[in-house]
């Protein structure tokens, strides 16, 4: 939700915006937890998309608590993360990712613990926030998601209200409450798989804010398909009036990490991949080694490469091409390079 900056003033529906926004959010309140989703957000210049909690309070400014994924529709490749704590202090980060998020489903997610907060891309962590700002959410926070279009230029970009209609899509949601006492410290508690709406769960939204153009309408969440649509309208056009939903992959893989041990690395890739271009050496190059092993491993992400004689106290670009997903028609990686992550030493 990231009233990045903005003025806040809830109010309801009959103070006209000359634009009409959709939030979709949980009746409860959640403390710790990870919250994934996959989704595709709207493509536009002046608009977001979210993936968000939010402490809901009658004093917002005094108890802001709020964890969010944004992708602001002026940008085909980024992302950005916040956390925001009392007294609307903002801890944002923008990163850069290897696919447009407007163009195809990704599976994105947010870990929220005492200790810190974790954000991550098609399973894989891209960002994490420790320190004391963590220690100041403390409130229990609503998991939502909502379309709207920010007065804040400099952040979202100038709108142009001829794109519109504009739809941000979501297939699915999960929720994990954690459990610090179990090994993987998350316990899946729920899924849903967002093919009508469930009202013992969800809300639609009817708010907006000051610094938001858009007011938020039940009608502009809409079920199509068997996915989730918030959209971004005029006033006289409310709902979906879209085609079918297109769910393709058209996003080649790309390198996660590598990581180099003695006589071998291993490259994970940020799905899986096909095993005849994956295990094939010419697609691999590590400059001053000879790679002379590779073997898809049963993950189907993960290769492990051999590479006799590599020095672990160097610093190596790992390079690969031509590496297919299992789409059909598949999606080919084009030639890319990634830093090899040495072991950790062993204390």
């Amino acid at each position: 939700m990231a009233f990045l900056l903005c003025s806040i003033g809830l109010s309801s529906r009959g103070e006209s915006k000359p634009y009409k926004g959709a939030e979709y959010r949980t009746i409860q309140s959640f403390h710790f937890g990870r919250f994934e989703v996959r989704w595709k957000s709207a493509p536009g210049s002046g608009l977001l998309s979210s993936f968000f909690t939010f402490h809901d309070s009658f004093n917002p400014i005094a108890e802001w608590n709020e964890i969010d994924f944004e992708n602001l529709g002026r940008y085909s490749n980024q992302t950005q993360y916040n956390v925001i704590t009392p007294g609307q202090v903002q801890h944002v980060r923008a990163d850069t990712l290897p696919f447009n998020p407007h163009q195809a489903f990704h599976e994105y997610a947010i870990e929220w613990t005492p200790d810190y907060v974790a954000w991550f891309v098609d399973g894989y962590e891209t960002h994490r926030q420790t320190g004391p700002h963590i220690q100041q959410l403390i409130h229990g926070q609503k998991n939502m998601m909502n379309i709207w279009i920010s007065d804040n230029t400099s952040w979202v970009g100038p709108f142009n209200p001829a794109i519109l209609p504009v739809y941000a899509y979501y297939d699915w949601v999960k929720y994990y409450s954690y459990t610090p006492e179990t090994s993987s410290h998350f316990t899946l508690q729920w899924v849903d798989s967002l093919e009508a709406w469930d009202a013992s769960r969800w809300q639609k939204a009817s708010h907006t804010w000051n610094g938001n153009l858009v007011d938020f309408t039940p009608e502009n969440v809409v079920f199509r398909d068997g996915y989730l649509i918030l959209c971004l309208t005029l006033p006289g056009a409310l709902g979906y009036n879209g085609g079918p939903v297109i769910d393709q992959d058209v996003d080649p893989p790309y390198m996660v990490w590598a990581r180099s041990y003695p006589d071998k690395l291993f490259l994970f890739f940020s799905e899986p991949v096909d095993s005849v271009s994956a295990q094939n050496l010419n697609n691999y190059i590590l400059p001053g080694f000879s790679v002379t092993g590779a073997k898809l491993l049963n993950d189907g992400r993960t290769v492990r490469l051999t590479v006799p004689g590599i020095d672990l106290n160097l610093t190596l670009n790992l390079l690969a091409k031509d590496i297919a997903d299992l789409a059909s028609p598949p999606n080919v990686m084009s030639l890319s390079s990634i830093k090899v992550i040495p072991p950790l030493p062993v204390p």
